[in-house]
């Protein structure tokens, strides 16, 4: 049953007069991972093309790809991808030359600049958009035969009937023809095509980032593993102490049983199963209630067992994924979060745990486990404060906005109303110890450990004041902010009551997005790309707000940032949210500050953020988790 494209036209009602110099493209893979272009043997071994009329074209001869990019650069066409990312990863790692300037389309990135939702898959956005039953019926069965086969077929695509590979490939061309042929209209109308555009082009640097990849440090994840394995060992041999048989710490059920059925402890919530809750908070909840020692010391060994375990498989999952030359390529997802928020995957990145915070009790020093190549280094750096400097600009709150401009601190400014005394001590305890200790030699030991102790404290107190300050200017409640304090409610209440009378504009910023959300259904980013809301989740706004900007700035800053590979052999590893993490040679003293000059150049000169933005830069010659703060 082929596709009547100029009732599928109708049906999807599409604006007409939209350009004809496109070409609708997709390619087959196979291989042992065939989702994974970083994988040796993952092959395009067939592909397919759709022009706007309609006519569709299917060609087994995958070496013709090469005349096929070519030809479209000469003659300006564009080329529309379904996840152009993975096309452009396949085409690269198979060596096909796809010229710098070749016109790219997404329809992916297309239907989340409209529409921010989490499901974007051919399937789900064509389903969306075709008005007629029977097609929709049609596409969904030859889907679920490719499913079929390719289950069959141990997941090898070149496998399945060739008659039934063709219509499928004809069938997702020419759904993603008529997809852009109905989104980017739309994109146009909006305004939106320097959205668009940045988005097409960090696709580019990001694909150079995951080709890149990022070291692995097999010596460290082999120590990590052992340590967290004897944990789990001391572990399993406290419990066994206390109630005498074996027992998953890791199962709900089992820990449900033990708890509140054994134990008799009095629970505090359901889960989404209807059963009793034991997540980290509600057990964290619980220890702080329980007057029996033992049974405290039980649930704390539960939270350690669970830190561990989890902490184990990580870095586990880290040796299976490297590569010969001990080399990650992560998958780093560009528009997958309604925010637009980069994200990653194989393994996730992002998330990779760091020195010690207030509220996490058993740190995993992960970022142990990656270190910089030999004869290189790693630098990070990070967008100095740049949620709180996007409310500022937002809400213009007076004080904020002359302490931003005078280089000052707001995050130090906010423990200080929500800690008070306690807060204030540290840093002056830190301030003497400082000027006591100015060369740190043997005869200062007692009081450089002091040093220490209360910088350290001075610098946990105000990462939790940081992030307490967003949960202000979020709409966090009372009880969840003083969660973050690591206060009770009652020692919470002054400090939130000082920062509301002293900073209004910020403490109110998310009750104005909430609103704006409520009337018109979406919040707007600096740059006018509308983010739609969630009903059900509508307190997020101001995060949706916020997020979304900052991850606007990220992705020009990755993109103005391209020219640092060619000038100093500068490869970007990591965007994380409001931090880029490079990987270059080691500098000497005049041009790392000419490096750090041009970073800083890149991350600052925003055009749509006139709030002053601001970096910091640590570096480390040998691990992730080494890295030291340098001044700039």
């Amino acid at each position: 049953m082929p596709i009547d494209f100029k009732k599928a036209l109708n049906d999807l009602q599409l604006i007409k007069n939209c350009e004809e110099n496109i070409i609708a493209f997709d390619i087959e893979t196979t291989g042992k991972n065939a989702l994974d272009p970083y994988q040796p043997n993952t092959k395009a071994f067939t592909y397919a093309i759709c022009f706007p009329n309609g006519k569709s074209s299917v060609i087994d001869k995958p070496e013709c790809i090469q005349d096929f990019l070519n030809h479209c650069n000469k003659f300006k066409t564009g080329i529309i991808a379904h996840n152009y990312h993975y096309e452009y990863a396949v085409l690269k790692q198979m060596g096909f030359e796809i010229p710098e300037n070749l016109i790219w389309h997404d329809t992916i990135i297309e239907h989340q600049l409209l529409l921010n939702l989490k499901r974007h898959g051919l399937d789900v956005v064509s389903q969306e958009f075709c008005t007629n039953v029977q097609l929709r019926l049609y596409w969904q069965f030859i889907d679920n035969q490719i499913s079929f086969y390719a289950k069959k077929n141990n997941n090898d695509y070149s496998k399945i009937p060739k008659w039934l590979m063709h219509r499928y490939q004809i069938n997702d061309v020419e759904r993603t023809m008529l997809l852009h042929l109905a989104m980017y209209p739309e994109i146009v109308k909006r305004n939106l095509l320097n959205s668009y555009h940045d988005e097409i082009e960090v696709v580019k640097e990001v694909y150079e980032m995951e080709a890149y990849g990022i070291q692995v440090d097999k010596i460290e994840c082999k120590k990590l593993i052992e340590h967290t394995t004897n944990e789990l060992k001391k572990v399993d041999q406290e419990v066994q102490k206390i109630i005498k048989y074996p027992i998953n710490l890791n199962s709900p059920k089992q820990l449900n049983k033990l708890l509140f059925d054994q134990l008799k402890i009095k629970p505090i919530g359901k889960d989404k199963n209807g059963q009793y809750s034991v997540d980290n908070e509600n057990l964290g909840k619980l220890i702080e209630k329980e007057l029996n020692a033992h049974v405290a010391l039980l649930l704390d060994l539960i939270l350690k067992c669970r830190a561990y375990t989890k902490g184990k498989a990580t870095i586990e999952s880290y040796l299976k994924l490297m590569d010969e030359n001990e080399i990650i390529h992560p998958h780093i997802g560009t528009n997958v979060a309604a925010t637009g928020r980069p994200s990653c995957t194989k393994p996730n990145l992002f998330n990779v745990s760091k020195e010690k915070a207030l509220l996490t009790k058993y740190p995993i020093p992960a970022r142990k486990c990656f270190r910089a190549r030999k004869n290189r280094c790693l630098y990070l750096f990070d967008e100095k404060g740049i949620e709180l400097r996007l409310i500022v600009e937002h809400t213009q709150e007076p004080e904020f906005v002359k302490l931003i401009n005078e280089n000052g601190d707001p995050h130090d400014l906010a423990a200080q109303c929500f800690y008070g005394d306690i807060y204030t001590d540290h840093v002056k305890a830190c301030n003497f110890y400082a000027t006591q200790n100015k060369d740190f030699s043997s005869r200062y030991h007692t009081q450089c450990l002091i040093f220490d102790l209360y910088k350290e404290a001075k610098k946990a107190l105000r990462g939790a004041a940081k992030n307490a300050h967003f949960a202000m200017a979020y709409m966090d409640a009372l009880k969840r902010h003083a969660e973050i304090l690591g206060l009770t409610i009652d020692q919470a209440k002054p400090g939130r009551k000082t920062y509301e009378k002293r900073f209004p504009l910020v403490a109110s910023f998310g009750y104005k997005m909430m609103n704006e959300a409520k009337a018109r259904g979406h919040v707007v980013t600096s740059m006018g790309r509308k983010l739609c809301v969630p009903i059900n989740d509508i307190t997020a706004a101001g995060n949706y707000r916020i997020q979304g900007t900052a991850a606007e700035v990220l992705k020009r800053a990755v993109i103005n940032a391209k020219f640092l590979r060619q000038k100093y052999d500068a490869h970007i590893l990591l965007p994380i949210y409001d931090e880029l993490i490079f990987d270059t040679p080691i500098f000497n003293e005049q041009k790392e500050k000419l490096f750090i000059i041009d970073v800083r150049k890149v991350m600052t000169n925003i055009s749509f953020v006139k709030t002053p933005l601001d970096i910091e830069c640590k570096k480390s010659l040998t691990t992730w988790f080494d890295a030291k703060e340098i001044k700039i």
